[in-house]
């Protein structure tokens, strides 16, 4: 089964993903992007970092399973997440939600999981641990209200409260991997 968590910018997704890795031993799929390395994080782990040019490529190859064009930035998948959700591994990634959307129209056994808060101050300070020049910032800021116009689309929506997100994901996991398994 594929689990696809998606909401606004430092909401705390890859701490949804770490859950869902260490709890129900979901892989997670690698996203590429044309987007700048931050500090601490690793290629090929966090994201595939990769030019405009290469990821333009990969549009026109088909390798991409699904991609976007998004604050300034590429974002996709290749085409191999699909394979591998359909041979049975369970697969947990982020992504933009109208990307998760669409990848769920065109993937079976998926379940898309929307994280939220209601504080966006939090939001906010996260993001500036960040160090976003102040565009970035910006952009980030305003794409947080397309996000969450999609969030009645979801199969569940949580809010971020500190663990009681974690939380709320482990119990929906075991009844959704009850009824995939």
């Amino acid at each position: 089964m594929l689990v696809i968590v998606s909401g606004p910018s430092g909401v705390g997704k890859s701490r949804l993903i770490d859950v869902a890795c260490a709890s129900f031993g979901f892989k997670y799929a690698v996203p590429v992007t044309t987007r700048s390395i931050r500090r601490g994080e690793r290629e090929g782990v966090d994201y595939e970092y990769v030019s405009v040019e290469q990821f333009q490529t990969l549009i026109r190859r088909g390798a991409m399973l699904d991609w976007d064009f998004a604050l300034r930035n590429y974002y996709g998948y290749r085409i191999d997440l699909g394979r591998r959700v359909a041979s049975g591994e369970n697969v947990v990634i982020h992504a933009l939600a109208r990307m998760a959307l669409r990848i769920a129209a065109q993937t079976p056994n998926v379940f898309l999981v929307f994280l939220d808060s209601p504080n966006d101050v939090l939001l906010e300070q996260r993001l500036a641990r960040r160090k976003l020049e102040d565009l970035e910032m910006q952009l980030r800021k305003l794409h947080w209200w397309e996000e969450r116009q999609h969030s009645a689309m979801f199969d569940v929506a949580l809010m971020d409260a500190d663990r009681a997100a974690d939380e709320q994901l482990t119990l929906v996991l075991a009844d959704v991997l009850g009824k995939f398994g």
